[in-house]
């Protein structure tokens, strides 16, 4: 059973960081339905969910989440392939 949680209360919602780079989070809703909370820091973007109305900030229970603005990582070659040693 889902519990409908619309917001947080104001202090709580004001003192949330990620815990990963203790940026401001953001509010990811499924309708009016809070569902998660995303860290704004583009290079870190993890999405923290909200199980019974109440943000699970671990990071080990984070996901990932698409960061269109943070720079891709440059793509290195590998080394040649080496002859296998006998």
């Amino acid at each position: 059973m889902r519990t409908s949680v619309t917001t947080l209360p104001a202090w709580v919602r004001d003192s949330l960081r990620c815990p990963a780079c203790r940026e401001p989070l953001s509010d990811a809703r499924e309708g009016d339905h809070l569902e998660a909370l995303t860290c704004t820091a583009a290079a870190c973007g993890l999405r923290y969910p909200v199980q019974g109305g109440i943000p699970v900030l671990l990071v080990s229970d984070a996901s990932p989440t698409a960061t269109p603005n943070a720079p891709a990582a440059p793509a290195t070659p590998g080394p040649p392939d080496a002859p296998a040693a006998r």
